[in-house]
């Protein structure tokens, strides 16, 4: 489970057994391979002897424990389930999009951008051409993103999400555009030539 703090997380375990089933939830503070011990009622754990263990409130000192349920029944040995993980935030951090400026020239270009620094997934990125908006999204969840092509200005940025905490907007990032102007051919002026004497071109942009 990945989530925010204060929410309320549930973990199921069925079990089957001879003689009836009871259960006991474990917890691990250690990672996954680390040692397990008994969990008992009381705050933020509850109904550790059945299949369902509650945890609310979630905190962030919680983060990164794992849990598992012992089945036991008449017949021995016990059963012991998949550890679980546990994840928790105390929100979304919002990333960073690099390069954070980017220029480009004509209407054949391209770019990549890349977003990094946040916790949690991406949800989307989005692109505007006003810094104030309005924001267009982009069906893209990689922390990539490659532009073809702009034909003005452009502003990029990225939305981000951990577990369910509120959603977290990154820095933006520009993409300017400039137009290929066009280019004249210049002869050194005041020059008169005859036939066969050389002279100097030069190539100028126009604007």
């Amino acid at each position: 489970v990945t989530t925010c703090a204060g929410s309320s997380v549930t973990y199921t375990c069925v079990g089957t057994a001879t003689g009836g089933v009871t259960y006991q939830w474990q917890i691990s503070t250690t990672g996954i391979g680390g040692t397990y011990s008994n969990l008992a009622n009381g705050a933020p754990y509850s109904n550790v002897t059945t299949s369902v263990l509650t945890v609310n409130p979630t905190a962030v000192g919680l983060n990164g424990n794992y849990y598992r349920c012992v089945v036991t029944g008449t017949c021995a040995p016990n059963a012991t389930s998949n550890p679980a993980a546990l994840f928790v935030a105390a929100g979304s951090t919002p990333g960073t999009v690099t390069p954070a400026n980017t220029n480009v020239c004509g209407v054949t270009n391209s770019g990549v951008l890349t977003v990094a620094g946040f916790n949690g997934n991406v949800v989307r990125w989005e692109t505007a051409t006003n810094l104030a908006g309005p924001w267009t999204p982009i069906a893209n969840t990689t922390n990539t993103y490659t532009f073809n092509n702009l034909t003005q200005t452009t502003y990029f940025r990225v939305i981000s999400q951990f577990g369910t905490c509120a959603q977290a907007t990154s820095s933006v990032a520009t993409v300017t555009f400039a137009a290929a102007s066009p280019m004249v051919i210049v002869a050194d002026p005041g020059t008169t030539l005859c036939e066969g004497d050389p002279t100097l071109l030069t190539v100028m942009n126009q604007s």
